[in-house]
């Protein structure tokens, strides 16, 4: 099969479309025929080397963490799937080669079938990103009607589902995002909206109970704040440094939590199911065509005005 491999951590050109053995699911595991993946910022970090730390897979190594796609085999004790259903899912990146391919291999555990209603495009780009965008708020943050988040990036990947999944919860939400994508995040709900190009988004001192940093820009010292007391900031994007910070401040009145995700099922069902009912929009800035078009998907994504999530469609 055709295949996205890393050679080695560094840049874009690190990535190299080769042919590869096409995987055999073992037992538990279902072989998925991939229609279409997603970019997300996580897999931006493994490829440049900034989370070896987690990774337990050795180079060259296939990348990629959401998908949709087709069951085209089955391994010994599986009962969940077979042969032909339509899936959606997302594997673990450190442990796991992922769908930068024709073919990937998940584990039953890993999977939700794919409603009729979601193309494989849309089907591909909800796990990560909805199932992360519901833990921050629900399980870090835990929000609750009539409380003020604050979303820095509230019009990316994550950014736009957790506007809308807060604004579902009963709070109040302030965007935070370039004055171009202002009508975009209040189409989405925010009750306000900040240009973090021209404003401090913290000037409000003691205002928000929970701040979600999903851009990875800002620093707890810089939040805290804005925050009042006993109100949480959120960061996304987990490194050693800031598991130090979390560790060493336990009984602060004002905390940082980091989000570790591990993807359920059950969440992963939840949020597919609030897309299919209308409840939640998913948007996708843009659909590229073939694994050929990584290298364009990424250099947009790392450009970091990207609207939501772009997909790549495989087959």
């Amino acid at each position: 099969m055709k295949a996205i491999l890393l050679q080695n951590y560094g840049g874009l050109s690190a990535l190299k479309i080769d042919e590869v053995p096409t995987p055999v699911p073992a037992a538990g595991e279902v072989l998925v025929k991939v229609k279409a993946f997603t970019i997300s910022p996580l897999e931006l970090k493994i490829r440049k080397g900034e989370a070896k730390m987690f990774v337990r897979r050795k180079l060259p190594m296939l990348m990629g963490v959401d998908f949709a796609g087709e069951v085209v085999a089955v391994g010994d004790a599986v009962q969940a799937f077979k042969v032909g259903d339509k899936v959606m899912g997302a594997i673990d990146p450190f442990k796991q080669s992922g769908p930068y391919a024709e073919y990937v291999v998940a584990k039953t555990d890993q999977l939700i079938p794919k409603p009729a209603e979601l193309s494989f495009e849309t089907a591909s780009a909800l796990p990560i990103a909805g199932a992360s965008a519901l833990s921050c708020l629900r399980d870090l943050g835990k929000l609750k009607s009539g409380q003020r988040v604050m979303i820095l990036g509230a019009a990316g990947a994550l950014g736009h589902l957790a506007v809308q999944l807060a604004k579902q919860m009963g709070a109040s939400v302030t965007g935070v995002c370039r004055a171009s994508n202002f009508e975009f995040v209040k189409g989405l709900g925010a009750d306000e909206v900040i240009d973090y190009t021209v404003q401090n988004p913290f000037e409000e001192t003691e205002a928000y109970d929970l701040i979600i940093d999903i851009v990875d820009r800002y620093t707890f010292k810089e939040a805290r704040q804005a925050l009042k007391k006993g109100g949480v900031f959120v960061n996304s994007v987990p490194g050693p440094a800031k598991f130090l910070q979390v560790a060493l401040n336990p009984f602060r009145s004002k905390k940082m939590a980091l989000l570790m995700l591990k993807l359920t099922t059950s969440d992963l069902a939840w949020v597919t199911n609030q897309v299919k009912e209308g409840k939640l929009r998913l948007h996708l800035d843009k659909i590229y065509s073939g694994l050929e078009s990584i290298y364009e998907a990424t250099t947009n994504v790392e450009a970091g005005h990207v609207r939501g999530k772009l997909v790549i469609k495989v087959g």
